[in-house]
């Protein structure tokens, strides 16, 4: 004859290790986000790509509000003043 044992919880058990300050040694990470994590991209973006990435968005931002100056320009065109 066999016994067996089965210890159920109705919650689950976390043990979190703390520092000397009190805080997390490792933080928690959405399972989502760690999720993302493993699907990105194997390879860390260099310093120059994300320079290069920066630099786009700027130039398209900078592109954005000329646009938006030309058309105050030309809806307003008494009203433009220069220096």
């Amino acid at each position: 004859m066999s016994y067996s044992m089965v210890i159920t919880r109705p919650f689950p058990i976390e043990v979190l290790q703390r520092a000397i300050n009190g805080e997390p040694l490792t933080k928690k990470l959405d399972v989502g986000k760690a999720l993302d994590k493993l699907r990105g991209s194997d390879e860390p973006k260099t310093r120059m790509t994300l320079l290069d990435e920066k630099n786009k968005a700027l130039d398209e931002e900078i592109r954005r509000l000329r646009a938006e100056r030309l058309r105050l320009e030309r809806d307003n065109p008494g009203t433009r003043q220069r220096n």
